[in-house]
């Protein structure tokens, strides 16, 4: 049984905590985006939520909130597993996507371009390209950069 409760006293500044694991803490969905080189944000919106059994329990699959734009799935961890990408593939890439297209996907092994081929319809043909090893950390420094840019931007139009 998990408790959110602290033994803090009430307006305490910072409460220190004790956790097995922080991942316990850090890790509890992933969000998993279609995005066009244009920067259009494609739906459905596929989500993975962290149950401990790594699937819905039947009540909440029943009574769980359903939208177009969202496709919900239940991982162990809340993080995307390679079952996952598959899935993301089939029900959110490909009916995107046109006959030719271009996949940009990071270096994770989750993310196998042999299973974007098996899971490729006979009619389709994906370039994939991955994003090198090491190099997130300055992806995140440009689009930071590109995105305080655009800001500053459309704030003196």
């Amino acid at each position: 049984m998990h408790s959110r409760r602290t033994f803090a006293v009430d307006g305490e500044k910072q409460v220190h905590c004790l956790v097995e694991s922080v991942a316990a803490i850090t890790h509890s969905y992933t969000i998993h985006t279609l995005i066009s080189s244009e920067g259009k944000l494609f739906s459905p919106l596929f989500l993975v939520l962290k149950e401990q059994s790594g699937k819905f329990r039947p009540v909440v699959e029943a009574n769980r909130f359903r939208a177009e734009n969202v496709h919900i799935e239940a991982s162990k961890s809340g993080k995307l597993t390679s079952d996952h990408f598959k899935i993301w593939l089939e029900k959110i890439y490909f009916p995107n996507v046109g006959p030719n297209s271009v996949l940009l996907i990071d270096a994770w092994s989750g993310h196998c371009p042999r299973t974007v081929a098996k899971t490729a319809p006979e009619n389709r043909h994906i370039n994939v390209q991955r994003i090198p090893t090491g190099t997130t950390n300055y992806l995140h420094r440009v689009r930071k950069f590109v995105q305080t840019f655009l800001v500053q931007k459309w704030v003196h139009c």
